[in-house]
């Protein structure tokens, strides 16, 4: 009876063993990898072969260039890049992190002027283009993170975007009670980049139109006043 019963455990437990490995590798598929998994068989001759073939020093320094640019236009750092191949470049992704503190309009107009800069970078580039798995690169092959790390965003008003991030030509907008524990419902946008990417045209033309309307009038005696003596 105690064999009986000790194997039924053992059933027990390696059932229960058996359904949290699958619902953790559901969950993470990507962070999941088995012996069969095909990262683990590419060769050392294999990747030999493809660092003949791929130069990645241009889209490198493109890279790094563009961090640059956008570390002194928008306060933004260069944390990750990668590349991604697929019978050519197939796929960039970026992380930034930020101190500043932004809302959600801002926020589009941070994103939309990032990855039209870095898309114009990528394709006016000979020696990128030419390894490119489809031209011209698009942001739907772009992925682009940007996280905000202000103290304020996180201790005093959570008001402000926390995070944005960019897959399969998708924005989503995520505040700071995103990193709120005691949180279980986070205040998020999501759209589409080209949506993004239209709101934050108008909103600068619409921003231009008001500027040019209401222009201060010019003074013709200019900003000195002449007061004769008394």
């Amino acid at each position: 009876m105690h064999s009986h019963l000790f194997t039924t455990l053992t059933l027990l437990c390696l059932a229960a063993l058996s359904l949290t490995s699958c619902s953790l590798f559901d969950r993470y598929p990507s962070e999941c990898y088995g012996p069969e998994s095909q990262s683990f068989k590419t060769s050392a001759e294999e990747i030999s072969k493809m660092s003949e073939v791929i130069d990645s020093s241009p889209v490198t320094s493109a890279i790094q260039i563009f961090s640059i640019e956008m570390e002194k236009k928008h306060k933004v750092h260069l944390e990750h890049a990668k590349t991604f191949y697929d019978d050519g470049i197939s796929k960039i992704q970026l992380e930034f992190s930020s101190q500043n503190i932004i809302d959600l309009c801002e926020a589009r107009k941070l994103i939309v002027d990032m990855t039209e800069t870095f898309l114009a970078k990528i394709n006016r580039n000979p020696l990128i283009s030419m390894d490119l798995k489809n031209y011209p690169f698009s942001a739907n092959s772009l992925e682009l993170y940007i996280t905000f790390e202000s103290y304020f965003g996180k201790y005093i008003d959570p008001n402000y975007i926390h995070w944005i991030c960019m897959e399969d030509n998708l924005v989503d907008y995520y505040l700071f009670d995103l990193i709120d524990p005691l949180t279980n419902k986070w205040k998020s946008r999501h759209e589409s980049y080209p949506t993004s990417r239209e709101i934050a045209v108008f909103q600068q033309e619409a921003e231009k139109q008001y500027e040019e309307s209401n222009r201060p009038k010019i003074n013709v005696f200019g900003e000195q006043r002449y007061y004769p003596s008394k």
